[in-house]
């Protein structure tokens, strides 16, 4: 059993460990919030159940109800292994294991914002995963910041190894052509459109860079929430800013695109919009920090800039635009290797298989 807090990540990043679960014979069910990719995790052949979550919300009630209803879900499908991801669905999933006894694997996709905010939030997040990792069989890291968080403050796992992120699907994110016109150089910001994820220092260096070089455009893609709405509205009308919204195939759009920038100083696990971008032979630019600086080799497959400094990823931007056309391809192709040898998600699938073959065998 897989538990998610969306069917979109669910689909984007683990169809293919469902499949090949499938494909051993292994009966799947994945338990997440209704979403438009619910059809399609059922067209892969397992069993989709649906549950209500505020997947940003700290209601307690709807938390608490949260709980029961994994609870109530394991409890009728007894399920001999439970793979959980992502923060809420880890620390409700994990405690619903204990409750039910039920062995599991924690996926750390990232901290998120609720375990770096400081205070009472920060206290009761980490109270709580502390519960919810304590007899986990396994604990997956997505990278070293987060293992040495969890380390540091005691969380008291039992193992734990490290993955390369979500790992990127090289067959469905290939190489893409690089473009061939070089006359208007066009960046892209890929992601939640948030201000964690350095929207505002995008947008920032942009402006910078348009009044230097004028054939230059810059894309948004993704949804946009919160306090980046306005900023974002602000330059709709701007003709060198084009905003996409929520795309859900970004791979049309990054073909046209010189060059992805993740000015993210979110709480990352790994960063797929990274992953994804390189495999397709783009260069990044983005920061130098957990979960983003692990996808680039600076100066080499992409530039990194300081985190919420909108300067530094300016001058990466004009580092960027001054290479000639082909070192520009070229450190995108470097990037797709970088890819191959070090996040084929093939990697993180047999990782998967490896342990839950061990504890399936073990219960036998």
């Amino acid at each position: 059993m897989l538990i998610g807090s969306g069917t979109m990540s669910l689909y984007q990043h683990r169809k293919e460990l469902i499949s090949q679960l499938i494909s051993h014979d292994l009966e799947v069910s994945v338990i997440a919030p209704d979403g438009d990719e619910a059809s399609l995790i059922q067209d892969l052949g397992c069993n989709y159940i649906q549950i209500n979550m505020e997947t940003r919300g700290t209601n307690p009630f709807a938390d608490m109800k949260l709980l029961s209803s994994i609870v109530a879900t394991i409890r009728r499908v007894k399920p001999d292994l439970v793979l959980t991801f992502y923060t809420k669905t880890n620390i409700y999933g994990g405690i619903a294991c204990r409750i039910t006894s039920t062995p599991y694997i924690v996926n750390i996709t990232g901290l998120g914002s609720a375990m770096v905010s400081g205070g009472l939030k920060q206290k009761l997040v980490s109270t709580l995963y502390k519960a919810a990792v304590k007899d986990a069989n396994l604990v997956y890291f997505q990278n070293k910041s987060n293992r040495n968080y969890f380390r540091d403050n005691h969380f008291g796992i039992n193992a734990f190894q490290m993955l390369p992120g979500s790992g990127v699907a090289l067959d469905r994110h290939r190489l893409l052509p690089y473009p061939a016109d070089n006359s208007k150089i066009k960046f892209v910001f890929i992601g939640r459109v948030i201000a964690q994820k350095g929207i505002g220092e995008f947008i920032e260096a942009a402006k910078s860079i348009i009044r230097r070089y004028p054939e230059t455009e810059f894309h948004i893609v993704g949804p946009v929430e919160g306090i980046a709405g306005p900023i974002v509205e602000s330059i709709k009308t701007n003709p060198h800013f084009v905003v996409h919204g929520k795309v859900i195939d970004v791979r049309p759009i990054l073909k046209e695109m010189h060059c992805t920038v993740f000015p993210s100083y979110y709480p990352e696990g790994m960063a797929n919009v990274l992953l994804e971008s390189a495999a397709a032979g783009r260069p990044i630019i983005t920061t130098d920090c957990p979960g983003c600086v692990e996808t680039v080799e600076d100066g080499v497959t992409g530039f990194i800039v300081k985190p919420r400094d909108s300067k530094s990823v300016a001058d990466a931007m004009e580092r960027f635009i001054a290479l000639h056309p082909a070192e520009k391809e070229n450190m995108g192709l470097k990037g797709r290797m970088k890819m191959e040898r070090e996040f084929d998600r093939q990697i993180v699938i047999d990782a998967y298989l490896t342990q839950i073959n061990s504890i399936l065998s073990s219960l036998h």
